[in-house]
């Protein structure tokens, strides 16, 4: 995977996190800001794990990605009455399954990954999978009482700081490798 990757993900994320403090912005958006995010984390990750697991085609990853952008266009496309449908549970769902290839991959020594690619890869599996079961649970998260489902949130949160300061961490020593 080459550095550009890595800072073109950095910087979409860094406009994505900026956009979404700005209530003008987000006002009526945050479902499209939402699938935008994790369309990114989903480009970004299945380069990154096509380049890292052998077991993936190249052919194959040109599919992968044609399905996200439809999942993309179909989410924001049809209206909401018409299809009850999350496309982050899609895209994290898929990265959770990237990631436990490399896994499978590491443990059939496939790859022979460095301490921080496990830390990273690690997060990303946590992350991603907490981030699936609380796709499938969006609408009973957000409409019921905060007190009950702060907890859920909270813990995507740190979970999410987690997976920034694992792919900081990842960033620093590959860009100190080299």
């Amino acid at each position: 995977m080459q550095k550009k990757h890595n800072w073109i993900y950095i910087a979409l994320l860094f406009i994505i996190e900026i956009v979404s403090v700005f209530p003008f912005v987000v006002n009526n958006n945050v479902r499209l800001l939402m699938l935008v995010s994790f369309f990114v984390h989903f480009v970004f990750f299945t380069i990154f794990y096509f380049s890292k697991v052998s077991l993936f085609k190249n052919e194959f990853k040109v599919w992968v990605i044609s399905i996200g952008v439809l999942v993309l266009l179909t989410s924001v496309v049809v209206p909401e009455n018409y299809l009850q449908f999350d496309g982050r549970f899609v895209y994290s769902l898929t990265i959770t399954f990237y990631s436990l290839m490399y896994f499978y991959s590491f443990l059939k020594e496939d790859i022979k990954p460095c301490k921080y690619e496990i830390i990273l890869n690690s997060s990303i599996l946590f992350f991603f999978c907490i981030d699936a079961f609380l796709a499938i649970a969006t609408s009973y998260l957000i409409n019921n009482n905060l007190t009950l489902v702060s907890w859920f949130w909270f813990f995507r949160a740190v979970f999410l700081q987690l997976f920034y300061i694992s792919f900081v961490y990842y960033l620093w020593k590959i860009l100190k490798v080299q």
